[in-house]
């Protein structure tokens, strides 16, 4: 997994644990995980594109609200939360035929949705 991975995931594991605002996690764990690169700390993307996810109620255990300005960021994050929810609700069986397959159990797994 990339660095904003881990610290998405990160920004989480601070915010449900010590009951932080996801932001002031997001922020505690872009220090951890780029302790020395400033620049990958503020990249504005990559934060926004998470807190967007979060505004929706989209990771598991961060509640909904109010969580970034950004409008391009936090739609590419959703787009591309429903292109996995697309793709993830099927799945080849042997022969190639497709199958439905329960999305919001994958979903909850493998991306966090609720």
């Amino acid at each position: 997994m990339r660095e904003y991975g881990l610290l998405a995931i990160r920004a989480v594991e601070l915010s449900v644990d010590r009951d932080i605002d996801v932001k002031k996690a997001w922020e505690i764990a872009s220090n951890e995980i780029f302790p020395s690169s400033s620049s990958s700390r503020e990249k504005n993307c990559p934060k926004s594109a998470f807190l967007g996810l979060c505004e929706e109620g989209l990771v598991k255990g961060i509640a909904k609200g109010k969580y970034t300005t950004s409008i391009k960021n936090k739609q590419y994050a959703l787009d591309g939360f429903a292109i996995l929810k697309e793709n993830l609700s099927y799945k080849n069986d042997e022969r190639g035929t497709k199958n439905k397959k329960n999305t919001t159990t994958i979903l909850t797994n493998t991306v966090g949705g609720k």
